[in-house]
């Protein structure tokens, strides 16, 4: 059991009694030595049972916490977020905390007063409802379990409660043996990487201009397409590239923003609005790409789209804002239509960088950093499939014998 804050008190296993016994220090007695008031499990009890105990106790004794106005779990979890978490997140990141909280945990368990919450209530109601009774990942559960078990922390911080009942438990965590598998991370037709016979006819008509307008692109964004084909940018780091991030000189590209999609909630105009976040997805998604030939001229062609502004937007709309995501990836659509091949999201341009690069034998670390990934592990199990076919195709080509 993890060691308990001070003044929370103690519990432990008394092997002689085969019970759980806990115990609170409640001052002193007249002859000086410690008042311990002493809680049993009973024979076959848990640590769940001693911690209600000594939790009602605390509640009906000590005057530091609050006794009445009894705090509904949705209520305060929700003040929680509103008055505490606001600040202190990134606007993607509230919003991922919000739906956690929305979506699993009042569901289940919101209607639960904070002082009743015990932990083998909390693995049965929430965390083991969500990844055994509802079949979802083991992820969703984890994510449940963090954001429980912060706002528990605050309440006990505020005296809300005595003590987090999440205090016994462990979060959920998947196998510790993991085996990689060429189906651990599956794509739809939407994502897989193109072929090479996909990807020339695509490319042919990206820059397609028309007959008696040859200055007018048939496809504005078509370089943005092929850059991403050509630098295995994520959509959001791409939809955020002003000119400052390009060096022609030295043919680099430096990715150190992120365009995301987030709630509006002012009240005002539409539900969901662009923000520009100036730390990308992960750490190591902050990174400097070299650029090839065919990323540089795609560059050249972007700065001669109608509407370019010199200091706005690489990609952007025809005023030269920035890109809503969603017709970013609907032009795509549009474009492999016209080029008769199948409809791709732009996420499949990505894998088509990263599956080019390791046709050519380039080393999956290098592979991995070029891509923005936190480790080589990741690359290894998104293009783990990818692997396994390059390594048949390369002994059935060898005559070892």
């Amino acid at each position: 059991m993890g060691r308990r804050v001070r003044g929370e008190g103690t519990i432990f296993f008394d092997k002689n009694r085969q019970e759980y016994v806990g115990n609170i220090n409640n001052g002193t007695k007249p002859d000086g030595k410690p008042n311990r008031i002493v809680f049993y499990s009973g024979k076959g009890g848990t640590q769940s049972d001693v911690l209600k105990k000594m939790q009602d106790w605390r509640l009906r004794n000590d005057p530091n916490y609050v006794k009445s106005n009894r705090i509904r779990l949705e209520d305060g979890i929700k003040a929680w977020l509103e008055t505490c978490k606001k600040s202190e997140l990134k606007p993607s990141s509230y919003d991922r905390l919000e739906s956690t909280i929305d979506c699993q945990v009042i569901p289940r368990i919101g209607d639960r007063y904070i002082d009743e919450l015990t932990d083998s209530m909390i693995q049965k109601e929430l965390i083991s409802a969500i990844i055994d009774d509802d079949g979802l990942a083991v992820s969703s559960g984890k994510k449940a379990y963090d954001a429980l078990n912060a706002y528990l922390k605050y309440a006990a911080q505020k005296k809300m409660i005595p003590f987090n009942p999440m205090g016994t438990m462990k979060a959920p965590r998947p196998s510790s043996t993991i085996e990689i598998t060429p189906d651990m991370y599956i794509m739809d037709d939407s994502e897989k990487a193109l072929s090479k016979e996909e990807t020339e006819k695509l490319r042919g008509i990206l820059y397609y201009r028309w007959k008696r307008k040859p200055h007018n692109r048939r496809y504005p964004n078509g370089g943005a397409m092929d850059l991403i084909l050509n630098t295995g940018l994520r959509m959001g780091e791409a939809l955020a590239l002003q000119w400052s991030d390009i060096n022609f000189e030295k043919k680099t590209l430096s990715v150190t923003k992120n365009l995301i999609r987030i709630k509006n909630r002012d009240g005002k105009g539409n539900k969901y609005k662009l923000i520009i976040q100036d730390q990308p997805k992960t750490t190591k998604s902050r990174r400097v790409l070299p650029l090839n030939a065919a990323a540089i001229a795609a560059l050249e062609d972007l700065k001669t789209t109608p509407g370019y502004k010199p200091r706005g937007f690489i990609i952007h709309t025809d005023n030269g804002s920035a890109m809503e995501p969603r017709n970013f990836e609907a032009t795509l659509g549009l474009m492999c239509k016209a080029a008769g091949i199948r409809e791709v999201g732009v996420h499949a341009l990505r894998h088509t960088y990263a599956t080019r690069l390791f046709e050519k034998g380039v080393d999956i670390k290098i592979i991995s950093e070029l891509l923005g990934h936190s480790s080589t592990e990741i690359t290894y199990r998104i293009y783990v499939h990818v692997i396994e076919s390059l390594k048949a195709s390369a002994v059935e080509g060898l005559d070892l014998y």
